[in-house]
């Protein structure tokens, strides 16, 4: 985003950064993470954020651009506080990697829910639930709107035993040299394979 410039503002600049980011997306890989990386971006003003990545989630929750994941990396506090409060106005949310990550616009209770996910890595909604000591019912309603918010991506696995389950994990950018473990690919970290 610093190519820019280091002060994001005015909607004007950002219907112009928006169609550029739009026009990236057209010509890179299916699938591929959506990297917005504010590294010495100093300030990004309301009118700015709500154009450009308001009006870009808000496409991109409605299917206009497929199914990458949209992650934000290396904003300042005041940059990320800016973004968290312009999206939580239009009830939308961008998953910032840090350690742990952080979805900026999103409630207490799914960023402590993605937290516990950042540390535990790959899982199942089972483990989840054990290690929160919460109801299968109540995980199940979070990891729908952390999917949803593409803080998190899902696969389907047929366990051993039969049946249907789904493995979790936070979404990676191509950028980070970080190991997913065994499994299906779903395009995600596992945090406990960068551990080890």
């Amino acid at each position: 985003m610093k190519q820019f410039d280091v002060i994001l503002d005015t909607r004007k600049n950002a219907v112009r950064i928006r169609t550029s980011i739009e026009r990236e997306l057209l010509d890179g890989d299916l699938g591929a993470a959506v990297v917005l990386d504010f590294k010495g971006v100093r300030v990004a003003t309301v009118s700015f954020v709500d154009e450009c990545i308001g009006v870009f989630l808000s496409n991109h929750a409605s299917g206009f651009y497929g199914s990458h994941p949209v992650l934000a990396v290396n904003a300042n506090e005041d940059v990320r506080e800016t973004i968290a409060v312009t999206l939580a106005h239009r009830k939308l949310a961008l998953l910032h990697m840090m350690d742990p990550p952080e979805l900026l616009g999103g409630d207490e209770i799914l960023n402590q829910t993605l937290s516990e996910a950042w540390t535990l890595g790959r899982f199942t909604a089972g483990d989840l639930a054990g290690s929160m000591g919460l109801s299968p019912q109540a995980v199940n309603n979070r990891l729908k709107a952390l999917v949803r918010r593409g803080a998190l991506r899902r696969a389907l696995v047929i366990p051993a035993g039969g049946g249907k389950e789904f493995v979790y994990a936070i979404p990676e950018s191509k950028s980070e040299k970080r190991v997913t473990g065994g499994g299906p690919p779903l395009g995600i970290v596992s945090r406990r394979a960068a551990r080890s």
